[in-house]
């Protein structure tokens, strides 16, 4: 299997576009909830508390809207990881600005379909769209920091268990589901930041979870990640810079060597 230099060259001027579009689609309010103070007293051992959210009624966001968009939830799996993602990455906005961002970063490196399945409910009730922004920011206001939380009749879910485990969380966003090998030891500030991260995810697509797949894919990306970075540093390339047509030369043949190892059924 021979890659084209091209799949490295092209990915680099789409780097900022997604998380540009979130950012804006989804500003953050001044006002939102601080995260809660710890009183320093030792607390006796307990069951970790899961918050179950849900946005009030009000003049903004009335009644029918809401159980519009949670029927959309529990029934429609594109829709629900779209919510859940934007509830997720304002809420660790809020609970851990020194990370603010990486979220909608790495969702760009993986190229997962953000937004996709929110265009898709809005496409066929209008109505919704502005209903959907005041849904999120409110509910994502009621996240207690460093707490579970559950919404509507869905398992529960973390904002630092979805972090450590995204972008595979963005399918798979319970906290029960387990992290791949390709994230251990790569926190997602570190994986957000690398551009190497767009070639692996553009090579071998993140997608719904498939047990016959999922391991070779992951394991390989991380290997491409580990030779693109290293090919990287021969190349004198700084950690801020983004993709080179150099890059991709020099990167075909090794990727495709990576990606011959995967089976047919699975690239």
């Amino acid at each position: 299997m021979k890659l084209p230099v091209r799949w490295i060259t092209g990915i680099g001027a789409l780097a900022a576009a997604m998380v540009m579009l979130i950012l804006l689609f989804w500003p953050r309010h001044a006002d939102r909830a601080r995260p809660a103070l710890s009183t320093g007293a030792t607390a006796t051992v307990a069951a970790p508390k899961v918050t179950r959210l849900r946005a009030q009624a009000d003049t903004s966001l009335g009644g029918q809207p809401i159980q519009q968009i949670e029927t959309e939830i529990a029934r429609n799996a594109s829709f629900r990881n779209d919510v859940l993602f934007l509830i997720v990455a304002t809420a660790r906005d809020r609970c851990t600005p020194a990370h603010a961002g990486e979220l909608a970063r790495m969702a760009n490196r993986a190229q997962l379909p953000i937004l996709a399945g929110v265009s898709q409910v809005t496409e066929a009730n209008p109505a919704l769209d502005r209903a959907i922004y005041h849904y999120v920011q409110k509910v994502a206001n009621q996240v207690v920091c460093g707490q579970a939380f559950q919404l509507t009749d869905q398992p529960s879910a973390g904002i630092d268990s979805y972090a450590e485990r995204f972008p595979d969380s963005y399918f798979t966003p319970w906290q029960q589901a387990t992290m791949s090998s390709e994230y251990r030891d790569r926190p997602l500030a570190t994986r957000a930041q690398q551009a190497c991260q767009t070639v692996a995810y553009a090579v071998l697509p993140l997608s719904d979870p498939d047990w016959r797949c999922d391991a070779g894919r992951s394991g390989a990306r991380r290997r491409i990640v580990d030779a693109c970075e290293a090919t990287r540093q021969q190349l004198g390339a700084t950690k801020t810079e983004e993709l080179t047509e150099t890059l991709g030369q020099v990167l075909a043949q090794p990727v495709s060597t990576i990606v011959a190892t995967v089976p047919q059924q699975c690239r």
